[in-house]
This record gives C-alpha cells, structure tokens and sequence, in this order.
C-alpha cells in the first residue's frame, strides 16, 4: 500500500472529483471567484435572457414570469453562489482541520501509515465522483420531463427549449456540486472517526474553546452544518414562494431535521466516545484508588498510637484530594463543543424556515381574528 507522508495538497482532498479538477486543479479558481461566477450567471439567466426572449415581465401565455419567481431568485443568488463557494473552499477547510489533527495524532493504526496518507488513498478512490455524476443525470432527465410536459411554453424558465436545457443544466450542475461536497463531508468524516479511534481524547478541566483539536473539529462541523442549513433555505421557502407537493414536502422536510444535525454530529462521534470512554476509566481509577484509602483510613482507627493518628490524618488528606478530583472528572465535557454552540446549531438549523412559521402564524392569528370578529 503507496503512503504518503508529506502535507496535504488540494488534490489529495477532492481526489478524482473531476469539476475540482478543472476548477481548482487546472484553472486555480478561489471559491470566492466561483461563487460570484454562479451569482452573476443567476442574473444573466434571471433577468438578461428572460428580457431578451420576453419573459422577464408579465406576458400573455406566462403563467409565471421571472421579475416575480422569488423562489428561483434565492436559488440563483443566494443558495446556489453559497453552496459554489463551500465546494471550491472544502478541500481547504479540509486540510487545515488535518493540519491539526496530525499534531495530535502523528501514526493511524498498526501499519503506521500517516493520517495524510490516508486520507489521500481516500480521496482518491474513483467511484465517490459517480454518485454526484448519476444524481445530476437523474435530476436533469425529470427536470426535463417536468418542464416539457407540464411547463414548456408557460414558465418564463421554460418557455422555449433553449431556456429548459439551460435550466437543466444549471440544475445539473448543482445537484452534482450538492452530492460531492456531501460524500466528500462523509469521507473526512469517516476519517476523522478512523483518526480518532488512535488517540486518547483528554479531560477538558476549562472551556473547550482551549482546546485546539476540539476546536478545530467543532469549527469544521459547524460550517458543514452552516451550509446544509443554507441549501435548507429553499425548503423552508418553499410554502411562501410556490406551492409545494403535498405529503412530499413534509416528507423533505423531515429528511432535512434529520440529516442537519446528523452532518454536524458525524465528524465528531469517535472523538465523543473517546471523550466517554477516557473519562470513565480515569472516574473508575479515582474510585478504586478512592476504596483503597478508606479502606485503609478504617484499618487507622484500630491503633491508638500518634503514629496511627498521623497515618489517619494523612489518609483524610489523600481522601479529600481523590474526592476533589472525582468532582473535577465528573465536571468534564463529554462533547468536544460548549452549550452555546448547541444553541447556534438550533437556530441554523431552524433559521431557514422561520418566515415560514411568522406566515403561519400571521395566517393562524388572521383566520382566528376572523372568526372572533364573526
């Protein structure tokens, strides 16, 4: 089996991904620059082609034309430049999070193969590229179908075929984008878990922001969590901007309170059994030390010299500092995260759907308004 015991680079992190290849490998694209670049072709497709071929505005025959698709409009300039920007950026946040893990974890398993090398021979296994590819396909060909036989000629996106290709194509494109940088999420995941399973995670006596692995691990989940929260923007707007199907959406919606914090807690699981574990076998310790002394201290009592009262007194002393350290172990996290992150990782979750709730609400006062009023 090759190793690899140099540092990281960008192409051992998204491996055979061919549109990172392209993207970050040839052409050295910053997610920045993608990011804009999805944006502004957002505007070309919002509003330049729809003006050029009359669909920008209200006209006869659109059902629905593009100055008003507010849903479309946060796609294409809001979740669709976010989520460019995390795929280009991943690989990098990737690699900064294993610059810190490899100073606490220099060897992975018996072979002594590095955690950069494996990573690397991760990464670089060809079919984690053909979920993303098969998806897109799938994603495209019912997106054609839709659109040709329930919206060709009436929805400003799909008013002529050239619009529809288009519009799949985009689709396409983020469908794949959206299922890489999710397996690529499950791979370092898995990793850091292998990783993990070498090492023993320590006690946290003060607060885990002291912490630079838990740190590290902690900040690298969140922003996963961050960006699913983001793509989760167009399914908490779902029932404001159009008219989703129905059990469907709740179905999608139920997938998503799933899958949210499931993405954050993934990475860290290994490290929080670790953190379990090792705090119970210093806890069992402290207690079996804890037995011995006060075992000991009631064998003091039966001598009523000075040296037994001495030995008592001294055994109290061990007692006293043995219970201290029971209560301090006690104390320890078991989550390499303080309670204010789970607090920001509930509202990132929930945020996407909040002007959903409001409306919901608004609606439940309204119609309750009403029915008082008559």
């Amino acid at each position: 089996m090759q190793a690899k015991d140099q540092d990281l680079s960008m192409a051992d992190v998204y491996g055979s991904d061919p549109l990172a290849k392209l993207l970050i490998g040839r052409w050295k694209i910053k997610p920045t620059i993608f990011a804009l670049i999805i944006f502004f072709w957002g505007i070309i497709f919002l509003v330049l082609l729809p003006a050029i071929f009359g669909y920008l505005f209200p006209s006869k025959g659109i059902i629905r034309s593009s100055i008003v698709d507010r849903y479309n409009q946060i796609n294409f300039l809001i979740i669709f430049p976010s989520l460019a920007y995390y795929y280009v950026a991943q690989s990098k946040i990737i690699i900064r999070l294993y610059k810190v893990i490899s100073k606490y974890v220099p060897v992975l398993g018996d072979q002594a193969i590095s955690t950069n090398s494996y990573i690397w021979m991760q990464n670089a296994k060809k079919y984690w590229a053909i979920p993303g590819m098969l998806f897109a396909i799938l994603g495209m060909i019912l997106g054609t179908y839709d659109n040709a036989f329930n919206k060709l000629g009436t929805f400003w996106y799909s008013a002529n075929w050239f619009m529809l290709i288009l519009m799949q194509l985009t689709r396409g494109i983020v469908f794949y984008i959206l299922i890489t940088v999710a397996i690529r999420h499950l791979v370092a995941s898995i990793g850091l878990n292998k990783i993990f399973e070498q090492t023993e995670a320590p006690l946290v006596f003060t607060s885990i922001k002291q912490n630079t692995l838990f740190q590290a691990v902690n900040k690298y989940a969140f922003s996963f969590a961050s960006i699913v929260a983001i793509v989760g923007l167009a399914l908490g707007l779902q029932p404001i901007l159009s008219n989703p199907p129905i059990p469907e959406y709740y179905i999608f919606v139920a997938v998503y309170f799933i899958l949210a914090p499931v993405s954050f807690f993934l990475p860290i699981w290994q490290i929080h059994k670790e953190m379990v574990n090792n705090k119970g076998k210093i806890l069992e310790d402290l207690n079996t030390k804890l037995q011995s002394e006060y075992k000991e201290f009631l064998e003091s009592f039966e001598e009523k010299n000075d040296a037994a009262i001495k030995k008592s007194e001294e055994i109290s002393t061990r007692l006293q500092l043995i219970h201290q350290a029971i209560v301090m172990a006690e104390e320890c996290p078991n989550w390499p995260f303080n309670v204010n992150t789970m607090y920001r990782l509930g509202v990132t979750i929930v945020s996407p759907f909040f002007l959903t709730i409001i409306n919901r609400i608004s609606e439940f006062g309204n119609q309750l308004f009403d029915s008082l009023i008559n």
